[in-house]
């Protein structure tokens, strides 16, 4: 059985990582070292859990500011309207 080309698994791990060609990362840093690849795998995968978390907090925080921001404002004119009725 023939081993895979080198350039043929540096494309499937790019792939299996999210590899996207505007970021510095290269195939060549990935190390040969099974067991400590599998670590830095994990870690890797760990941190873009707690990244999506993030995203999603922030993105919550976003549409609540707009709600804030550019919400309905029937809500405000009919205060505001109560506050002249009571001048």
């Amino acid at each position: 059985m023939a081993e895979p080309s080198a350039s043929s698994f540096n494309t499937k791990i790019c792939r299996l990582i999210g590899y996207n060609p505007g970021h510095d990362f290269q195939a060549r840093q990935v190390p040969d070292d099974l067991v400590l690849f599998k670590k830095m795998l994990v870690q890797m995968l760990s941190e873009r859990q707690v990244d999506k978390g993030q995203i999603v907090d922030l993105k919550e925080q976003i549409k609540l500011l707009r709600q804030r921001l550019f919400g309905c404002k029937s809500t405000n004119s009919r205060s505001a309207g109560a506050v002249a009725r009571t001048l």
